[in-house]
């Protein structure tokens, strides 16, 4: 028994010694939806392109446009993370829809070369099957956290640049996951004014929205021990097993 233990103890030291740098833990989106105002600021609808555009309507009317984005968070649970203690960052990760902005979306675009979206927590849940005034109904931003970025485009009045855009909800997300009934998932607008331009963003498929999760090296230092003393103990077992036989 003694022999047993003091392997199974050098094999958790060798683990714990060994330079572990965490692995990025990938959620994708559970739900995604791009939410419409109708022409003449009707109820307007859902589509599953993830648009920033403003979100106020008035002026703009028929001509707004948000995203919403909704990730659950109870899966990384399993993967060794048990509170917000042991999250190092966590990144939002949107890819630009690749699209012609010309008609309708170039009077948004007007001759810049970029624009201004942000990222804020939603304040209610969406759901793509509610019907009425879905614009009205809508969520809208929760007030516990906004961020902004810059949206590219290729040429002014042209096209979207295809890329990646990295976005930091590391706070957002901590509060989320010590908080679960407190996420509603996340929402993306834009200016009002239509001369800023209006962002667009794939919602599913390869290149949908993902978070990026990095955990606290020393939670995954002790997961990754406790995987290994179960393989250790299930080889001592097997081995056991077969030298009785």
């Amino acid at each position: 028994m003694k022999t047993i233990l003091s392997s199974a103890v050098l094999a958790l030291a060798t683990v714990s010694l060994l330079p572990i740098e965490a692995s990025a833990l990938t959620l994708e989106a559970t739900s995604a939806s791009g939410i419409y105002q109708g022409s003449n600021g009707g109820e307007g609808g859902w589509t599953t392109t993830l648009y920033a555009m403003g979100d106020a309507g008035g002026s703009n009317a028929g001509h707004a446009g948000v995203g919403y984005v909704y990730f659950d968070l109870s899966g990384l649970a399993s993967q060794g993370i048990t509170s917000s203690a042991d999250i190092t960052s966590v990144t939002l990760k949107l890819y630009s829809k690749a699209q012609s902005v010309a008609g309708f979306m170039q009077s948004f675009t007007g001759s810049v070369s970029n624009s201004t979206f942000y990222v804020a927590d939603a304040d209610s849940l969406f759901n793509s099957s509610d019907t009425g005034d879905i614009w009205g109904n809508r969520p809208t931003a929760g007030g516990n956290f906004l961020t902004s970025e810059t949206f590219i485009f290729e040429k002014p009045g042209a096209t979207y640049v295809e890329r990646w855009y990295s976005i930091d909800v590391t706070e957002l997300v901590k509060f989320w996951y010590d908080n679960p009934s407190s996420n509603f998932g996340f929402y993306l607008y834009g200016p009002d004014a239509p001369s800023y331009g209006a962002s667009a963003f794939v919602s599913s498929g390869a290149n949908g929205p993902v978070l990026e999760v990095i955990p606290e090296p020393s939670s995954y230092v002790l997961f990754g021990a406790g995987a290994a003393l179960f393989a250790f103990l299930r080889r001592r077992s097997t081995k056991k097993a077969a030298l009785s036989v």
